[in-house]
């Protein structure tokens, strides 16, 4: 993740992704992970480019075809396979991504897809340490 930092900044100042796609994009891969932290976090980015609570509520669970418009389908699906397929969306699907916006803007929502996804482990980990008390929040003296 550290290597693609560049690559996530880069992608940022571009902006051939704007920030209400973008945050779909990130909404759909931590929907699959369930990673809480990622999901409150980006629910308050999206909510900042005007998704309703209605459209963040069916990315999360999934319902991507009924709220994400034409034009972003294939970047959010996209997204949400990476997500299911722990980081192995396959050629074929990168493949589809290139063929619908190009590589440089496909490169650009695959930065923004591993991004998240990293992210969302990351989270989803602090949580199974804290869980597993192997990480704990507060100590007590005593």
């Amino acid at each position: 993740m550290l290597l693609n930092a560049p690559a996530f900044v880069a992608a940022l100042a571009r902006g051939r992704v704007h920030r209400a796609f973008r945050e779909r994009i990130l909404l759909a891969a931590s929907g699959v992970n369930d990673c809480r932290y990622c999901i409150w976090f980006h629910t308050r980015l999206a909510r900042a480019t005007g998704l309703s609570d209605g459209e963040i509520g069916q990315i999360l669970a999934s319902q991507i075809n009924q709220v994400v418009p034409e034009e972003e389908l294939v970047g959010v699906l996209y997204a949400q396979h990476y997500a299911q397929t722990g980081g192995n969306p396959g050629p074929e699907s990168v493949r589809e991504l290139e063929a619908f916006y190009g590589k440089q803007t496909a490169r650009d929502i695959r930065v923004f897809t591993q991004a998240i996804h990293f992210a969302n482990l990351l989270g989803n980990t602090f949580d199974a340490l804290v869980l597993c008390n192997l990480w704990p929040l507060s100590s007590s003296k005593g």
